[in-house]
């Protein structure tokens, strides 16, 4: 029954929460009798406060607000002891004794939580390759160098490294959790980045597990395929730079990605997804609106309007479901509406790729201009940057026309595969 439950509700805008673990929880208080005789209230306190809880984290997940980094340290957080002194083969990790099971079992966690699509990512004073070398060696290692999407091992600031990091990986340090057994480094960090969540920390390594878990802060309405393949996109991003390091001009670096841009119309197999990118995107959105997936489908679904995804993928892999464009017509104009595109392909030739596709479109449907209106926010800034070196003429503060007589060029570096089926939501 609760399944089905769920699938009715599925794309509703409506999240089922699990009351069976309220009461799981709350074990032999879940009922209070005197609760019962006095008030006829069936449950027990330490129910409505699991059930508080609960429903507060999942708020702050349709909020856009759940946690999406976990920074870990090393020595004595992921194994226990100093592995630059003791040398990977004898720091405690594993074995038959309850610290090193503890351990173990604290990675086995974090490895859980990238399923969920959070990233874990590393902040160690050590000596990169002695730590490296452990994480890939030691056989009782559940997380291995590819779990991480990225890392910063040596000796200085951990506060300035975790800010490295965050810019690195393009993600805002209030989406960020630091765990350190070392009780002067979490004060640093807390005190130099106040955005950062950084929880106390049980000094017994055996308490490790139930720590983590206890955070409520990485809960989110929804996973889609994007989610759960998140931290493989941040290891073939570092492929991608490795090459960009070798390969001598940025055109040439293009072209030997080999990027293809999946272009579809939305469909029940994109939705989710879309409605994710359309609530979390905020750096390259020209106007960040926020819709939930009946409001977009409602809106797409208007005979004036045509709204597409693209779907990037190149040599190294796949980075998904990334942007997002909308079209209105109207009086002879068509107005881009939303151009939505996430961070990690910024700069890759797909934002003109988005709107080659739309001007196309615009020109079938036989308009004199293609409109596009910059609202600023806070955050979409980069939005604007590109709008001022996109082609389109600025006739006037955050406005931009593009004549549909002239088509707009297919960048060389980029292969557009567009669906031509039109599949109803």
């Amino acid at each position: 029954m609760n399944l089905r439950l769920a699938e009715n509700l599925a794309g509703s805008g409506a999240f089922v929460l699990d009351a069976q673990k309220w009461l799981a929880v709350a074990g032999k208080y879940g009922c209070n009798p005197k609760l019962w005789y006095t008030a006829k209230v069936a449950f027990g306190n330490d129910v409505f406060s699991e059930a508080a809880s609960d429903i507060k984290a999942a708020a702050r997940g349709i909020a856009g607000k759940a946690k999406k980094l976990v920074v870990v340290d090393l020595d004595d957080t992921l194994w226990g002891g100093t592995v630059g002194d003791l040398g990977w083969q004898n720091v405690n990790l594993g074995g038959h004794n309850a610290a090193g099971e503890a351990y173990v079992d604290f990675q086995r966690a974090l490895k859980s939580l990238t399923h969920r699509g959070v990233l874990l990512a590393i902040v160690s004073k050590n000596e990169e390759e002695t730590a490296c070398e452990a994480i890939q060696n030691h056989p009782e290692m559940v997380l291995k160098l590819d779990d991480f999407a990225g890392w910063r091992i040596n000796w200085s600031d951990k506060a300035a490294n975790v800010a490295d990091l965050a810019a690195e990986l393009n993600i805002g340090l209030q989406s960020i959790v630091f765990l350190d057994d070392n009780p002067v480094e979490r004060a640093r960090v807390k005190e130099a980045l106040p955005e950062v969540l950084v929880p106390d920390w049980p000094e017994d390594p055996l308490l490790y597990k139930r720590a983590l878990c206890s955070l409520r802060c990485f809960d989110s309405p929804s996973l889609s395929a994007e989610d759960r393949e998140r931290t493989k996109m941040y290891v073939t991003e570092r492929c991608r730079e490795e090459l960009k390091a070798r390969v001598g001009s940025f055109d040439d670096w293009l072209r030997s990605l080999q990027i293809r841009v999946k272009v579809e119309e939305l469909n029940p197999g994109n939705l989710q997804r879309a409605v994710q990118l359309f609530n979390k995107t905020n750096q390259l959105s020209l106007t960040t609106r926020r819709m939930t997936s009946r409001e977009l489908v409602q809106w797409a679904n208007e005979p004036h309007r045509r709204l597409w995804t693209f779907t990037v993928s190149d040599k190294f892999g796949h980075s998904g479901l990334t942007g997002i464009v909308s079209l209105e017509v109207k009086d002879g104009i068509a107005q881009i509406v939303d151009f939505v595109l996430s961070c990690r392909v910024m700069g890759r030739k797909v934002e003109e790729s988005m709107v080659h596709t739309a001007v196309k479109h615009a020109q079938d449907a036989g308009v004199d201009r293609v409109c596009a209106e910059y609202v600023p926010t806070s955050k979409n800034a980069p939005c604007l940057d590109f709008w001022k070196r996109s082609g389109f003429v600025q006739q006037r503060e955050n406005f931009f026309v593009w004549h549909a007589r002239n088509p707009y060029p297919v960048p060389e570096a980029v292969t557009i595969e567009e669906t031509s089926q039109e599949v109803s939501v």
